[in-house]
């Protein structure tokens, strides 16, 4: 019994390795997004294939706030599953309002149960969702659901407000390099 724990943890802390390994390998390649990128649409369009590519294969997609409006909208390059359209979300609706409006992140295990809970996709189970933020300026959030239940851990949370941060500086590095 000693060596089957033994190997159990042997594997649990090469997982733990491995899943660390991915996060900082994301960091870096979302870093290096902002370094290279020269426009905001490109910026986005690669941090959303990294991120969707190497962590979140569901649904993944980052949307922004038209102030105007109060209206949170999807940017094109989100990764959806086939005929999955996310529409305009005004800041009363749904996780993603609730997550603007309070500028928190929020990660949900069951959809059904969370009042705020607006349903586009049937298959959703599980939602992420963090406020993407520069200086005291919201200007969006980042957005990812599963099919699975309690699909999303607190490290996975932790990731995505680290991607936020990382994403806030290179939109504010692209925005001046475009007023330029």
């Amino acid at each position: 019994m000693e060596i089957l724990a033994d190997d159990t943890e042997r594997l649990r802390a090469e997982w733990d390795l491995e899943r660390r390994l991915a996060e900082l390998e994301t960091l870096h390649a979302v870093a290096l997004a902002g370094i290279e990128s020269n426009s905001l649409d490109g910026l986005i369009e690669k941090v959303t294939s990294i991120i969707g590519e190497k962590l979140y294969p569901d649904d993944f997609g980052i949307a922004f706030l038209d102030e105007e409006t109060c209206i949170l909208n999807m940017h094109p390059s989100a990764h959806t599953q086939a005929g999955v359209h996310f529409p305009p979300m005004p800041l009363d609706h749904g996780i993603m309002g609730a997550v603007a409006r309070g500028r928190i992140p929020r990660r949900v295990g069951n959809v059904r149960t969370d009042p705020d809970y607006l349903e586009i996709d049937p298959a959703v189970c599980s939602e992420l969702c963090v406020p993407l933020i520069i200086g005291d300026h919201l200007i969006g959030v980042i957005n990812t659901v599963s099919s699975h239940p309690g699909a999303y851990s607190v490290a996975d949370e932790r990731l995505l407000v680290a991607v936020a941060g990382e994403l806030g500086i290179a939109i504010e590095k692209v925005r001046l390099y475009e007023a330029e």
